[in-house]
């Protein structure tokens, strides 16, 4: 148990060295050009794309934080812990140190899983166990202990089929929260746009939305789309958004078409 609360305490550690800055960073952005009302599409399209940049970069240096201090990020130095190969007891090869937090990038599900099962979905895959050099020999004791146990005990075979399952419904919950959280990003990074933010007054303004008898606070943005469209001999073209808007079940499209360049909604796209 003591073993585990080093742990935490030292993924903590880690993730706010990782993430702290970047957060900030995002915060200000997005404060920028909240406050601003930024007209420039560049600008903000810019700014998006650092916030998304921002976000894979810590999660990079998360992810690469054993690799980069052989086994020993800043957290676990701090808690006297290394990464050590399971079976031999050795230091972590890079391989290993690589593999194992592969999976970090869906750190509260491997948080919860460290919190409740001792060791996290990456040392499962990869054969790593994370221990302070005086405990090393209570953990080698510990395996021939359990190897004793191993021999008398055929339902161990049966823990290890479902520490498998575990491991293959944890990876298969990481990939979809994963995907829905990077959508769900890129969806946000697009709130500060002027598109966004016409569509978004042109839709609170509608009667369809004053029908629903709801508070704004209960929309949420579900989909965006742009488009360019060119004319027969290509000398001109016309841009075009589609933002998408959720109420509850009820879904609503709204168009957003750029004329000389200034973008208004389109009416007669726009059907509710």
């Amino acid at each position: 148990m003591k073993n585990r609360i080093k742990r935490m305490v030292a993924f903590l550690i880690d993730w706010n060295i990782s993430f702290l800055p970047f957060v900030l960073i995002i915060l200000l952005l997005v404060t920028i050009i909240s406050s601003n009302k930024i007209d420039n599409d560049l600008i903000a399209m810019i700014m998006a794309i650092f916030c998304i940049l921002s976000v894979f970069s810590a999660l990079a240096m998360f992810i690469l934080r054993d690799v980069i201090f052989k086994g020993k990020s800043i957290g676990k130095r701090a808690m006297g812990l290394c990464v050590y190969d399971k079976k031999t007891l050795q230091k972590a090869t890079v391989k290993q140190r690589f593999l194992r937090n592969i999976f970090l990038c869906i750190y509260l599900i491997d948080f919860v899983v460290l919190l409740v099962a001792g060791e996290t979905i990456g040392d499962m895959v990869a054969g790593t166990v994370v221990l302070s050099e005086k405990s090393i020999d209570d953990y080698r004791n510990k395996q021939i202990d359990d190897g004793a146990a191993y021999v008398h005990n055929p339902q161990t075979n049966k823990k290890k089929s479902y520490k498998k399952i575990v491991i293959i419904v944890a990876v298969g919950l990481c990939c979809l929260i994963a995907f829905v959280g990077l959508v769900q990003a890129i969806l946000n990074s697009q709130k500060g746009t002027v598109q966004y933010e016409i569509a978004y007054d042109y839709f609170v303004s509608s009667e369809a939305f004053k029908q629903l008898n709801v508070d704004e606070s209960k929309i949420r943005m579900n989909s965006w789309s742009s488009h360019t469209y060119f004319t027969e001999d290509q000398e001109g073209a016309t841009s075009t958004v589609e933002i998408g808007f959720m109420v509850g079940n009820k879904s609503f499209t709204v168009v957003c078409h750029q004329i000389d360049g200034v973008w208004q909604i389109c009416d007669n796209c726009t059907l509710f």
